[in-house]
């Protein structure tokens, strides 16, 4: 599993297979960078400066700095309870 921010490292972990706990600005529209499949999870807050398409923000990255340590340890679970064991199995 990998957690990280909307970056090109949740593609390449998207494209071997690997979970994401991806979080994301509202810099873009929901959805077009978001990784590929099910298998995931994406954190984005709403805020009123949503879709802004900026490259710097004015307003202290709130969109980021609203999702919360806890939100991304339940998401990270969430993610993990749904993954087969990968334990070797004991005869």
């Amino acid at each position: 599993m990998l957690i990280c921010n909307d970056s090109g490292v949740q593609h390449l972990a998207s494209a071997v297979g690997t979970p994401c706990v991806s979080l994301f600005t509202r810099r873009e529209f929901p959805g077009i960078w978001w990784p590929h499949g099910a298998q995931h999870e994406v954190l984005l807050k709403d805020v009123e400066c949503h879709t802004c398409f900026l490259d710097a923000c004015p307003y202290d990255n709130k969109c980021i700095k609203a999702i919360a340590v806890d939100e991304v340890i339940a998401a990270a679970a969430r993610v993990l309870a749904r993954q087969p064991d990968s334990k070797p199995q004991v005869a």
